[in-house]
């Protein structure tokens, strides 16, 4: 899911942060209240993004965490 620019700029702050939490891959229904979390998905449904399925965790191909090394 490619998340549209021109959509993310109206979205509230605070409903796009949750958006981001669900775009990472955390599953947003354990991390608050459920009627938080429907209020969230009421408003970003409004702007076509769909929280309601959790989404998988993708992993980092550009920077693996075991190749990264600190000096």
């Amino acid at each position: 899911m490619e998340i549209d620019q021109k959509a993310v700029e109206k979205i509230p702050y605070i409903s796009l942060g949750v958006l981001l939490m669900h775009h990472a891959g955390i599953d947003i229904r354990t991390k608050m209240h459920r009627n938080t979390y429907y209020t969230h998905k009421r408003v970003l449904s409004a702007f076509g993004f769909e929280i309601s399925y959790p989404r998988k965790k993708q992993e980092n191909k550009k920077y693996p965490l075991n190749s990264v090394q600190v000096k």
